[in-house]
């Protein structure tokens, strides 16, 4: 039978270079309608200048773009990465001109709409790399917090995805008991578009992605304790090959100097190698936890106000393993500084050493990925959290 629901429209805006990120708002904006929006009588509607546009002339394409979607939706998702866009006649692209708008209309009431800026932090070809294009958008990024604003920044789809899904889950709550555009409709049981998730997905609930969660984030504890311990072992080899160089006889023998170096650049390469591996594990283990994570929160909101208790540890949880990684990126900056003063000796001590300086960029990469992505959910939370208490 029909349902009252509360449609609130999503608008997305971004130059052409984030195409695939368009592509995974829209299947957040799916799974969250699937998981938890209906049952709140909410659905997000995403409008997009390539579905909700038609051809028309006017006196350029981004004014027609900006009469027919119009300006009543009620949140605005902004992604950018190298580029800012074509210059129009009122802003310096489209995705500004959008922008401006949006934030003249929050400006006007403090309420609506909803504005969510998204940096995309990924390397950039040399071959697309446009410096006029990327200075406008470092531009763009600092003057948002002249104006209040808080951006998040991400710097893989994973991690992309994951505060897609707290974000969107975290408006949920506002949006149920808002004055937002609603309509009496059937509301459908199943996506009204494609599924583009598995659906052996489908069979896991709550608790299944809360112990997906907890069990990842076990072996990624597991993992740190293998670095750690291969820090110390490589430490300790270090240690003894230094004291061969200095216990050899004076005049220094070349050869024996140069097989002690050897051996020391067989213990760097070997410690490179664990480091590169681990850190690969440590990608696969926190994508894997904090996406159960995100699903998990979504799910969460099935429990309405019973569960705050829960996301008050996971918050707590959080914090604790933030810290954690911070430390652990600490330990291995300090590391990487103490490691790099080691006298370069040989050709093949060098490279060695130049192999282990970009494990451990590798490793401190991969943390500053899991505390991002901890920080954009624990914010989610936080919203959730003050939305319950309003």
């Amino acid at each position: 039978m029909p349902r009252t629901a509360t449609i609130v429209q999503v608008f997305a805006s971004s130059p052409s270079d984030v195409f695939p990120e368009r592509e995974i708002l829209e299947n957040a904006i799916t799974e969250v309608n699937r998981n938890v929006a209906r049952e709140y009588g909410v659905v997000f509607e995403l409008l997009k200048w390539e579905t909700d546009t038609r051809p028309e002339f006017s006196q350029d394409p981004q004014e027609i773009i900006n009469r027919q979607i119009g300006d009543g939706y009620d949140v605005f998702i902004g992604i950018l990465w190298r580029r800012i866009g074509t210059q129009t006649p009122r802003a310096q692209s489209g995705t500004i001109e959008e922008f401006n708008r949006a934030y003249e209309r929050f400006k006007s009431n403090s309420i609506a709409p909803e504005i969510m800026i998204y940096f995309k932090d990924t390397p950039i070809a040399p071959s697309k790399f446009d410096m006029h294009q990327m200075q406008k958008v470092q531009d763009f990024k600092h003057s948002i917090a002249a104006m209040g604003g808080l951006y998040s920044v991400f710097d893989s789809q994973d991690q992309f995805k994951v505060s897609l899904r707290t974000h969107l889950a975290a408006l949920v709550r506002k949006f149920s008991s808002s004055t937002s555009k609603t309509l009496t409709t059937q509301i459908q049981t199943k996506p009204t578009i494609d599924n583009p998730y598995n659906e052996d997905e489908d069979e896991l609930g709550y608790l299944d992605y809360i112990e997906i969660f907890e069990s990842r984030t076990a072996e990624t504890s597991l993992i740190l304790d293998t670095i750690t311990e291969a820090a110390n072992l490589f430490t300790r080899q270090m240690e003894r090959r230094t004291k061969a160089i200095s216990e050899l006889e004076q005049p220094i023998d070349r050869k024996a100097a140069r097989n002690i170096m050897k051996m020391s650049a067989e213990d760097m390469n070997t410690y490179a190698k664990s480091m590169t591996e681990q850190s690969e594990s440590i990608s696969k283990s926190q994508s894997a936890a904090y996406d159960a994570l995100g699903k998990s929160i979504i799910l969460q909101q099935d429990f309405n106000n019973t569960n705050d208790t829960q996301l008050i540890s996971l918050h707590s949880s959080l914090e604790t393993f933030s810290t954690t990684m911070s430390n652990c990126r600490n330990s291995m900056i300090g590391f990487k500084k103490t490691f790099a003063a080691f006298p370069r000796l040989t050709t093949e001590l060098n490279r060695a050493k130049r192999a282990v300086g970009s494990a451990q960029d590798i490793f401190i990469d991969e943390i500053d990925k899991t505390i991002s992505t901890i920080s954009n959910i624990m914010d989610s939370i936080d919203r959730i959290l003050s939305q319950k208490t309003n």
